[in-house]
């Protein structure tokens, strides 16, 4: 399983989308859609995918959006739990929910002795 955390273009993570990729933490074991709704999100996913208008790959995904809230096959968190290790000598480190966790005050950062 391979997911993007850093690409905005969810075209870019199909794998997570369709019901064939390796990478959706629902139905698992199936390669085609075990569903209607997911028949649904396989034909906006590759129309959305297909598509270089903007305004309607961002219509498709808020319709992919939308058939995802109503089914929820998977639950998202705003901020999850971040753990992040560093050693004692560091000083300086504060983490941040965005990337890069540790490095964004680089300046801030020093080591010591």
């Amino acid at each position: 399983m391979r997911v993007l955390w850093t690409d905005v273009d969810p075209a870019g993570n199909l794998d997570y989308w369709l019901s064939s990729g390796e990478g959706h933490p629902w139905n698992i074991a199936s390669k085609t859609p075990a569903t209607e709704w997911e028949s649904r999100v396989d034909q906006l996913m590759t129309q959305q995918a297909a598509t270089v208008d903007m305004e309607q790959r961002r219509a498709l995904f808020a319709e992919v959006q939308k058939v995802m809230g109503e089914n929820v096959p998977a639950l998202y968190f705003a901020a999850p739990r971040l753990y992040a290790a560093h050693s004692t000598r560091v000083r300086g480190s504060l983490s941040s929910v965005t990337r890069p966790h540790l490095l964004w005050n680089v300046d801030m950062l020093s080591v010591s002795k």
